[in-house]
């Protein structure tokens, strides 16, 4: 896919890494498995999803590789990013943690309210008090 941001081809490019070094880990894993004598052992399930996890980043190194000839600069980084993201890292630590403790109501509440407060959801927006006078002059009309 010609011009797409470069910012994005190395995120693919990392996250596709990241896969065939998780693929590598289930794989041996796996394979350490002990044997059994049942028709299907342990390493049914994990051994084909390393497999599929080694396949698929490496599908997504090739591609990426092959987009990095025509990346285009892109736009620049917002404000505060590795904030927000060390933020939803300590935000998903603490859900880990408080759950066993608060359960599961109060910790996906609190999750998904801060998770949504840190992408930067839309925020209410409360009316100005105008100088004193109320109601608000551009909540009722003058014949009111």
């Amino acid at each position: 896919m010609p011009g797409t941001e470069l910012r994005t081809i190395r995120a693919t490019l990392a996250f596709g890494a990241l896969m065939l070094v998780a693929a590598v880990l289930v794989v041996v894993d796996a394979v350490r498995l002990p044997e059994t004598s049942a028709v299907v052992g342990p390493a049914a399930v994990p051994l084909p999803v390393g497999v599929l996890l080694a396949v698929v980043g490496a599908a997504l190194l090739v591609r990426s590789r092959a987009q990095l000839a025509t990346a285009t600069p892109g736009e620049e980084r917002p404000p505060h990013g590795a904030l927000r993201v060390v933020a939803l890292v300590a935000t998903l630590a603490a859900f880990a943690l408080l759950l066993p403790v608060l359960g599961y109501v109060v910790c996906s509440a609190a999750l998904f309210t801060a998770t949504a407060m840190l992408l930067g959801a839309p925020r209410r927006r409360r009316p100005r008090p105008s100088a004193g006078r109320w109601p608000p002059s551009s909540s009722w009309s003058s014949t009111a």
